[in-house]
């Protein structure tokens, strides 16, 4: 069988088996499964209190097979991998870089990265305001501003395409929070 179909199968039994467990019980399952990724979390200590890794694996699998002919392949869309962590409180340190599997199965590894998406500082000393330094998200509308783990298909709409710019992220400040509501 096809590498690429055997990986894309591996990841989709992973992910309906976690999937399914995560809907047939209640909540702290839910939250016992995803919380695998987070290394270290103390609320108590003085310097790191949490710290974990982040990212995302999405992909389009095909399979087709007809007397006439057959193709299967596996598209990843997006392969991003990093870390997040808390210190001192109220200083989130995250980083993410994102990575092109479709080159990593080819079998080219020196094309596997591709750029940095998030690498910021955050600064947010209670929980209304927020200060942010670094290269970081920019949405420019609600369907830039949704996350890709959010969306439940597989692009963003073409009228967004159009409305805001392709660049998605942007080396800044930017500040936020809300003021009486």
């Amino acid at each position: 069988m096809n590498k690429k179909i055997v990986s894309g199968l591996l990841v989709a039994i992973t992910f309906s088996a976690g999937h399914a467990l995560a809907e047939a019980s209640d909540p702290p399952t839910y939250d016992k499964i995803w919380g695998y990724g987070t290394f270290y979390d103390n609320e108590d200590t003085k310097v790191i209190q949490k710290f974990g890794i982040t990212g995302r694996l999405q992909g389009d699998a095909h399979s087709f097979v007809s007397e006439d002919a057959s193709n299967d392949d596996i598209v990843w869309r997006r392969f991003r991998f990093g870390f997040k962590a808390t210190l001192f409180q109220d200083i989130v340190l995250h980083s993410e870089m994102d990575l092109d599997m479709n080159e990593a199965n080819s079998g080219d590894w020196d094309m596997l990265y591709n750029r940095l998406t998030d690498t910021y500082v955050s600064w947010s000393p209670s929980n209304k305001p927020k200060v942010k330094r670094g290269k970081q998200s920019t949405g420019f509308t609600l369907d830039g501003a949704t996350s890709s783990k959010k969306l439940i298909v597989p692009k963003r709409s073409i009228v967004a395409g159009n409305l805001w710019f392709g660049t998605e992220y942007f080396t800044g400040a930017t500040a936020s929070g809300s003021i009486e509501d």
